[in-house]
């Protein structure tokens, strides 16, 4: 995570296959999937949610191969703000509470 001042950007990284540049372009629309057995709506949801909290939401590809997903979201004024974050096989929080941001895998 990274804070911005009023905003604050959280990115994903992985060291997989990557992305490649023609699906990048298109990968926040609906139905637009690199997976056999997807569906293409999943980006396209963390998309709605992330722009409907006034954050915006990108993928660039690594050097070393793999891709990092990074969006913003506004901090949360006061109080705790919790979020879940949904990947193939797991789940994580995220929350947020005094000025930090913790990811943490929830259990199952």
């Amino acid at each position: 995570t990274k804070d911005l001042g009023d905003k604050v950007v959280i990115g994903v990284a992985d060291s997989g296959t990557g992305i490649s540049p023609d699906v990048a372009d298109q990968l926040f629309q609906p139905f637009v999937t690199t997976k056999r057995q997807g569906l293409g709506v999943g980006l396209s949801i963390c998309r709605t949610i992330v722009e409907a909290h006034s954050g915006r939401i990108w993928v660039d590809r690594n050097e070393a191969g793999g891709a990092t997903f990074s969006f913003t979201l506004s901090h949360a004024s006061g109080g705790t703000a919790t979020g879940t974050l949904l990947t193939t096989g797991a789940a994580y929080a995220i929350t947020q509470g005094g000025g930090q941001y913790t990811l943490t895998r929830a259990s199952s």
